[in-house]
């Protein structure tokens, strides 16, 4: 059923996405990539890439019981998170509406991309946000600033509910693969601003 979603899904893609350009590849070393409101980690080992914001505290930080500071036996707490039908779509759309038509088609021949996301045990809300990817595919190719509009309509609109064990915990952990669907993407900018957007988005300070 997922090898046939994803077969239909490059389909569609095929009928609405145009011949691309071949783009600068981003994310090769560790190093910083600094904007004028937030700066973004790049931690690489191999090919692996883990993206966050540099403001992040919870990227490397063991789930702890928030009383006793020991490291927390998550599956015998668990269930930690209500069911709810509405964050998985909610999520999902967000990635996609994040990327351009043309950003989207890029990626499409990749291994989905990785969105972990670190929830506040008191509020449910969604305080952190890891990428995770390999550099040598096409998500290597999307600039930052993409990265930072999933991470911030993510923090904005989607929300969990704690349980009673889940409010123990320093924070709550929760991924999902994700592949932007170009029939939700943004529409494409017009040619020029497009690569003065690709040629001027990252400044990398490598480290």
């Amino acid at each position: 059923m997922r090898k046939m979603k994803r077969i239909t899904l490059l389909l569609a893609a095929s009928l609405i996405c145009l011949q691309l350009p071949a783009q600068t590849r981003y994310y090769q070393i560790t190093g910083m990539y600094a904007e004028a409101e937030y700066t973004y980690q790049c931690d690489v080992q191999g090919k692996h890439v883990r993206l966050y914001n540099k403001a992040n505290k919870w990227t490397y930080e063991l789930i702890r019981n928030k009383t006793t500071g020991n490291v927390a036996d998550i599956e015998a707490l668990l269930p930690v998170l209500e069911d709810d039908t509405w964050t998985k779509p909610k999520c999902h759309l967000i990635v996609s509406q994040a990327f351009t038509v043309n950003e989207a088609c890029m990626v499409q021949n990749a291994f989905p991309i990785s969105v972990s996301m670190y929830i506040n045990s008191t509020t449910g809300r969604i305080e952190e946000i890891l990428f995770e990817f390999t550099n040598i595919e096409a998500f290597a190719t999307i600039p930052v600033s993409v990265y930072r509009k999933i991470e911030v309509n993510l923090k904005k609109n989607v929300w969990f509910t704690s349980t009673a064990n889940g409010k123990t915990l320093n924070y709550i952990y929760r991924w999902f693969e994700a592949m932007p669907n170009p029939k939700d993407a943004s529409p494409n900018p017009p040619p020029d601003e497009y690569g003065r957007k690709q040629a001027g988005d990252d400044a990398l300070l490598a480290e």
